[in-house]
């Protein structure tokens, strides 16, 4: 099997987002770790293991991102223009809601203010939205009861709200709350 682009490279290069090129992107390679060629360097590759390959399908693409690259807001509101990612979620999650459909619920409804409509889990605890080991995160940050996780990005829930100019709001940030 030759190298292939994983995680968060695999949606890009899949969906044909138009984003700017990720700073670190994913490809599988000849290694037994998900390590990186040249740490110190900007854009380098991390290089993950064969047997960490997905295959085609988004959702676990995803995961690997998330558990290995941490939070993307851009790549995840440029797919939600590509991706009824509300019904892959909650077709995914038929069942057995995991803490991984939870954040990605989360972060969808972040970037898009679109509910997703998870069944509930009262029975499950508390996840972090960010991995604290991968990003800067708050060492503990509200919790959000409908999706069972606890917002510990950095900043506010409206990051999307400011659009370049000072004083400035788009309409579907008013009020706007998860």
């Amino acid at each position: 099997m030759s190298s292939l682009p994983i995680g968060y490279q695999y949606v890009i290069d899949a969906y044909d987002l138009l984003l700017s090129p990720l700073a670190r992107p994913g490809r599988t390679g000849s290694v037994r770790f998900v390590a990186g060629e040249q740490p110190e360097v900007y854009r380098t590759r991390v290089l993950y293991p064969q047997s960490l390959w997905p295959g085609d399908n988004i959702l676990d693409h995803l995961r690997v991102a998330l558990r290995h690259e941490g939070i993307q807001p851009g790549v995840m509101q440029a797919l939600a223009g590509k991706v009824d990612m509300p019904r892959l979620l909650v077709d995914d999650a038929k069942g057995d809601v995991q803490p991984f459909h939870r954040r990605l619920a989360f972060l969808h409804t972040f970037v898009t203010g679109e509910d997703v409509p998870l069944p509930p889990v009262e029975d499950q605890r508390y996840a972090d939205v960010a991995n604290p080991r991968l990003q800067f995160t708050m060492a503990s940050g509200d919790r959000n009861p409908r999706y069972r996780v606890r917002n510990n990005l950095l900043g506010t829930l409206h990051l999307d709200c400011l659009d370049g100019y000072p004083g400035f709001r788009s309409r579907r940030c008013s009020n706007q709350t998860l």
